[in-house]
């Protein structure tokens, strides 16, 4: 089955069976192409060694089923390691917090650069409820009549 238009299969295939000396000679050849840099696999690098450091912390945390959850890989894949996340519930406080940001990042998205940054500080001194507040006038301000005039926090 293809995927429509970019040519891959939306099937995942296997990893390939690979030597290190196999792997070490693709890479080189993907970074002599121009496909993978030097700063992508430092990047990998890293990012495989932070994962595999949150699963033995996530292991040593789970006093003593670690073998069990060890068990079978397929567990990993269909993101089971994620149970943490799922069982730890917000407070009513926390969720109100999270939802103010975001809405204070949506109304920030039809602003101008420099306004962004001024209500960025804004926030930083008077909290979201003001920011957003502000940016809501600003919105309102910045386009009258379909107009694309562009206003200052003054």
């Amino acid at each position: 089955m293809r995927a429509a238009g970019n040519g891959r299969s939306t099937t995942r295939q296997p990893f390939p069976e690979l030597t290190p000396g196999d792997a070490h000679a693709v890479i080189r050849w993907l970074c002599a192409l121009g496909k993978v840099t030097a700063r992508d696999i430092r990047a990998a690098l890293r990012e495989r060694d932070s994962l595999v450091a949150e699963a033995t912390r996530r292991l040593e945390n789970r006093e003593g089923q670690g073998a069990r959850f060890l068990q079978s890989i397929e567990g990993l894949q269909r993101g089971s390691i994620q149970i943490d996340r799922r069982t730890t519930k917000m407070s009513a406080k926390q969720r109100a917090a999270w939802k103010a940001e975001v809405r204070f990042l949506a109304a920030l998205k039809s602003l101008p650069k420099p306004v962004r940054q001024k209500l960025r500080t804004v926030r930083e001194k008077r909290g979201v409820g003001a920011a957003l507040a502000k940016a809501k006038r600003l919105a309102k301000l910045s386009r009258p009549h379909g107009a694309t005039r562009r206003s200052g926090l003054g």
